[in-house]
């Protein structure tokens, strides 16, 4: 669940494309089950963000992130950011989410989507997700708008590596992009990651991303299903009970 990216669809050198990973953060221990990195605004974008790790009492993780852009530098006018877990020699690189194929049958069934290459038919979107956003055409980071064959129906995905599922829960109004890579933590070692693109870049305003994630032992789909039934019904309230943005 690391904080990989912060763009606006413009070309940049990569250390400012790469800028969460250069700018300073404070580790701040909160409690015993609760810890937070927090980025304090950045040199280039400017952005003030804070991400809180929860761990809750089955063992999943509640990553709760706020961001406020401080200045005016988002020149296509969203904000685009990125995260990523690199996956260590996987059996399979695939994911798993409940889905269907865009423009086909749109009965929702258990979809098995991979990559061929790093940022081909990479990215995932909820079935009603149908913003667009302004890119360069050589803009460099391929994962963010190279879309796949698929759409998401249910705003969760997993994937299995050595008896084990990681499972990564979003709240639906997030919209929140699943994407993966092959090759993304190097050879054989499958990125699977998400990302939200937030359409109106006001400074001084705070958003808010919430996310849940679960490693637990596989046994089946539907085992998964089960497993993560509660807390997408949990992120389901909070977002009905949240202020707006």
């Amino acid at each position: 669940l690391n904080f990989e990216h912060i763009h606006d669809g413009i070309t940049q050198d990569r250390q400012i494309l790469f800028e969460p990973r250069h700018a300073p953060m404070e580790l701040r221990l909160i409690d015993e089950h609760t810890a937070e990195l927090y980025q304090a605004p950045t040199p280039t974008w400017g952005l003030e963000s804070c991400h809180r790790y929860a761990l809750l009492p089955d063992g999943t993780i509640e990553l709760t992130v706020d961001f406020i852009p401080r200045r005016a530098t988002f020149r296509n006018g969203f904000i685009g950011l990125f995260w990523a877990s690199y996956i260590n020699q996987p059996e399979s690189k695939s994911i798993h989410f409940v889905g269907h194929q865009n423009g086909g049958d749109p009965t929702p069934h258990w979809v098995e989507a991979t990559s061929p290459e790093h940022g081909v038919l990479a990215t995932h979107l909820a079935a009603d997700d149908h913003r667009s956003f302004p890119r360069d055409p050589d803009f460099p980071l391929t994962l963010v708008f190279n879309r796949s064959h698929y759409r998401y129906d249910e705003p969760w995905y997993f994937g299995v590596s050595h008896g084990m599922a990681f499972a990564q829960v979003f709240r639906p109004h997030d919209h929140v992009r699943l994407s993966q890579s092959p090759s993304g933590g190097g050879p054989n070692n499958p990125a699977w990651d998400f990302q939200a693109l937030f359409p109106d870049a006001e400074v001084g305003r705070l958003s808010r991303l919430v996310m849940r994630a679960s490693y637990l032992p596989y046994e089946s789909h539907e085992q998964i299903g089960q497993a993560v039934e509660p807390h997408l019904q949990a992120l389901k309230q909070q977002e009905e009970q949240a202020p707006e943005h």
